[in-house]
């Protein structure tokens, strides 16, 4: 987002940092959710988890894309999108990193 204020304006930045935010709460949100039980005795209750998990968080992603068109002006949405899929892309390359470090 500091990137784009110097670069851009100060609508990109904060657009960019609400696409961030898109990503990131709901994935967030699902980490929390999905790992709340532990164990093979909760093997039922770990599936419904993520299940449960991955409902809500695509419901969130939908909801804050939908909060931010509708109450966010000026909003550059270009730039939110990018922030999302920038966000998004770096945690698969954070799994990425992680998976070869521990080889």
């Amino acid at each position: 987002a500091l990137i784009c204020w110097y670069w851009l304006d100060a609508v990109a930045a904060y657009s960019v940092l609400l696409g961030g935010l898109i990503c990131t709460l709901p994935h967030g949100y699902f980490a929390k959710k999905a790992f709340q039980y532990r164990g093979a005795r909760a093997s039922h209750l770990i599936v419904r988890a993520f299940y449960q998990g991955e409902a809500v968080k695509i419901l969130l992603v939908v909801a804050g894309f939908g909060l931010v068109i509708r109450y966010v002006d000026p909003v550059n949405m270009l730039a939110v999108f990018l922030g999302y899929i920038a966000i998004h892309v770096a945690g698969q390359f954070a799994v990425i990193f992680v998976l070869n470090r521990h080889r």
